[in-house]
């Protein structure tokens, strides 16, 4: 808003009339002027000429013809701006004064006049409070408020205040006084209206759509109410009981939690195109026993894990084994290798160092700040996910992934042979039991790892190894013990 400032954009419209944008905001950047302020002023300037503005009768009736070097002609057009009585007394009698001659003196002048006027307050005076409305309208040129700058800056200065917010971000989320918050969802006041978009073009704009529910689930198209978002509706209508999809859904992933393998083999698409479920009526059952449990996925856990299907071994009975070979109707447990996160929470719970806290901030699981709390507590970077959880087949945060793939490479058996995490555990373990004798050492061993005794012979051959090196044996012998696969297979 300062005089020399509102004269550069003044003289930066005249000069970039007609100009591409490509070419108006390579002008503006040799002036070290703002193209977006420019446009501002653009657009006023012909408010102002369309409604005959009283403070810009003199500048449309002179500053095109001196933009075309007519400055005679300019002078003239000038001369009877003047005299006309609807231009602002204070523009006129400043452009007398100031006697202009060239298009930079009209700018001069103006940037003048309006900066002697701008204030914070409002004037008493008509043609003086005109004058400052130009400048401090929030429809003018410079009337946007503080919160909106951000938008009006060169790249440079753009960049670097993006980094500014950016590490204000951080702080919010790292600082530990900071309160805790959580993402959500606003409906705005008025929502706006949807479109087809013709060929995917949003530019090429077809016919207008209402919020409503799927067709192909309610064929009679009723709309939502149209002052809502709809997403009130939406919810409504996929969790009604006269929708049985929403329950065998969710059974159905409670289900693969549970026993590792899906009722339905495709738990995002129940579509035609997925295999028909061998255990169509379990799925059905369950999913109407959600239902009539009012939608309680702690009464769907119970039920689940109290059944005797559940609680098999993985050890089947020779009968069943010749009746079910693919175990396609669960006559026995499938044996299961626990993800990187139960495994993780596992070395630290035989050593009683698991932090079992609940809420908080999230931790990082590894490097020299490692939290010791349960890995459902991680910090999880989805653009730079640690090289070990993609190791033990972590799902990559960006993409759908309905249920994590599960392989077996020697790069795990190398986590639990290098890894100092694995190491320290061993080592912590070791410690604990580091005051009893040869035979005992070994029964806690087995007991913390494995939760039972070991037998004779385990016991014989395990003193045999941990007291064959003096210094690192009994350390090797609980490293070996946890990477074991009774330790990270569920039997």
């Amino acid at each position: 808003r300062s005089a020399e400032k509102i004269a550069a954009y003044l003289k930066l419209v005249v000069d970039t009339t007609g100009f591409e944008r490509s070419k108006a905001l390579s002008e503006a950047g040799k002036r070290d002027l703002f193209l977006r302020v420019a446009q501002r002023w653009e657009a006023g300037l012909k408010v102002a000429k369309k409604s005959r503005l009283a403070v810009f009768i003199p500048w449309h009736a002179a500053a095109p013809l001196f933009h075309q070097n007519e400055d005679a002609k300019a002078l003239e057009a000038l001369s009877a701006a003047l005299a006309d009585t609807n231009t602002n007394p204070l523009v006129a009698k400043a452009l007398r004064d100031g006697a202009p001659k060239t298009l930079d003196d009209l700018c001069r002048i103006y940037g003048v006049v309006l900066a002697e006027s701008d204030a914070d307050n409002p004037h008493t005076d008509k043609a003086r409070e005109e004058l400052r409305q130009i400048l401090r309208n929030p429809a003018g040129p410079t009337g946007f408020e503080v919160e909106q700058t951000r938008h009006y800056l060169n790249r440079a200065n753009s960049d670097r205040y993006r980094k500014l917010v950016a590490k204000v971000d951080r702080l919010i989320v790292e600082s530990p006084g900071a309160p805790a918050r959580a993402m959500i969802v606003q409906d705005v006041s008025k929502p706006g209206a949807s479109y087809i978009f013709k060929r995917g073009d949003p530019r090429n704009r077809g016919e207008k759509v209402p919020r409503q529910f799927l067709g192909i689930l309610e064929p009679d198209r009723k709309p939502f109410t149209p002052t809502g978002s709809g997403r009130l509706e939406l919810a409504e209508r996929i969790s009604t009981p006269n929708n049985p999809l929403t329950a065998r859904v969710i059974a159905n992933r409670v289900w693969l939690h549970h026993f590792g393998e899906p009722l339905v083999a495709t738990p995002s698409d129940f579509g035609l195109q997925a295999p028909k479920p061998v255990q169509l009526d379990v799925l059905d059952w369950l999913a109407s026993y959600l239902i009539q449990n009012n939608w309680s996925l702690k009464q769907l856990h119970r039920v689940i894990l109290h059944s005797a299907t559940w609680q098999q071994s993985a050890i089947a009975a020779p009968s069943n084994g010749d009746r079910d070979p693919a175990n396609a109707f669960l006559t026995r447990a499938e044996r299961r290798r626990m993800g990187y996160e139960t495994t993780r929470d596992a070395l630290l719970s035989v050593t009683g160092e698991l932090d079992t806290r609940f809420g908080g901030r999230p931790d990082p699981l590894e490097g020299a700040k490692a939290t010791k709390r349960r890995a459902v507590y991680g910090f999880i970077d989805r653009y730079d996910v640690a090289p070990m959880l993609r190791t033990f087949d972590f799902a990559d945060p960006n993409l759908h992934a309905p249920q994590r793939p599960e392989t077996t490479v020697p790069q795990q058996a190398l986590f639990f042979m290098n890894s100092p995490f694995v190491e320290d555990r061993a080592r912590e373990l070791v410690r604990q039991i580091s005051a009893a004798a040869p035979a005992e050492r070994v029964r806690q061993l087995y007991q913390r790892i494995y939760a039972r005794p070991p037998g004779s012979a385990e016991s014989t051959a395990a003193i045999a190894f941990a007291e064959s090196d003096p210094k690192t044996g009994w350390q090797n012998l609980a490293q070996a013990l946890l990477a074991a696969n009774e330790f990270t297979f569920v039997d």
